[in-house]
């Protein structure tokens, strides 16, 4: 007796699909982050006059703010996959607990002395990579491959 198992093909075209997803995903966030823009392709807001001073005495940029010193907390960014009943979750996430209490300080920012808060939205999906990760997605899967 041939079985076609039609759901478990198509699942696994699933996983493999929200894997490239995630993927990519930390990828542009990585590559948006190092540019200095946010999740909305909008330039960070400026570090402040001291820290500025602080990264040009120790030969670091102060522009663009491209929130790296030592580049661990963009390195710390993982990824995985996971099937949950009828879901497949892709999941993003630091792997250092010190590189992920650093990531969310930046996204939550502080209200500075000049007035300007300091959050930086870095680790979000703006429009821009809904979009690309849709497109991912299509062309990932295929109906006919799933008929084998």
């Amino acid at each position: 007796m041939i079985s076609l198992n039609l759901a478990k093909n198509l699942e696994n075209q699933l996983v493999e699909a929200v894997g490239k997803m995630t993927q990519d995903a930390i990828a542009v966030i990585n590559a948006r982050t190092v540019s200095g823009k946010d999740s909305d392709n909008k330039s960070f807001v400026e570090y402040s006059k001291a820290y500025a001073k602080h990264r040009i005495r120790e030969g670091r940029n102060a522009k663009p703010v491209d929130l790296l010193w030592t580049g661990g907390m963009l390195r710390s960014m993982q990824w995985k996959t996971k099937v949950e009943g009828a879901k497949v979750i892709g999941e993003i996430f630091f792997a250092d607990a010190t590189e992920a209490e650093k990531a969310a300080y930046l996204m939550k920012g502080v209200k500075r002395i000049d007035g300007k808060n300091s959050a930086r939205n870095f680790f979000a999906f703006g429009e821009k990579l809904i979009n690309r990760l849709s497109k991912i997605y299509r062309g990932s899967i295929n109906f006919k491959d799933a008929n084998k």
